[in-house]
């Protein structure tokens, strides 16, 4: 398996982008699927405006989720989720951590494993979404 194959069995793209809620649900689906824990942490950058304004406002301008699925075949694997190109509110992807340079062979078979179970389930959410329509 070439570097780049790696990369993008690593990086689980949505079929669309979802917001933090639909995001929390889809990680909590994973975890209940593959039975596993999955500790993450959400970081969000704000802003208050008050200045030349009647009221107080606010906005949200950037929102970060990373964490880690602790299973008990992979132990523990890193992830951050990814923002669509210009919009930092939405997520449409979830990455695992990779190497640079590594190629397949360089990680353990339970890591690529569960990779592929976490892609399924992503898959399987989009597609019960899609059917709910």
């Amino acid at each position: 398996m070439s570097k780049q194959e790696v990369f993008e069995r690593a990086h689980i793209k949505f079929p669309r982008a979802i917001n933090l809620e639909k995001l929390e649900d889809l990680l909590s689906r994973i975890a209940n699927n593959l039975s596993c824990d999955i500790p993450y942490e959400i970081k969000t950058n704000k802003i208050i405006y008050k200045r030349y304004r009647e009221n107080l406002e606010d906005e949200l301008l950037h929102i970060e989720v990373s964490g880690s699925i602790n299973s008990e075949e992979a132990i523990s694997e890193s992830f951050m989720c990814g923002n669509p190109n210009g919009n930092y509110i939405f997520f449409n992807s979830l990455n695992f951590r990779s190497i640079p340079g590594n190629k397949s062979k360089q990680y353990r078979k339970e890591t690529k494993d569960l990779w592929d179970k976490v892609r399924e389930q992503v898959r399987f959410y989009f597609y019960q979404k899609r059917s709910k329509k």
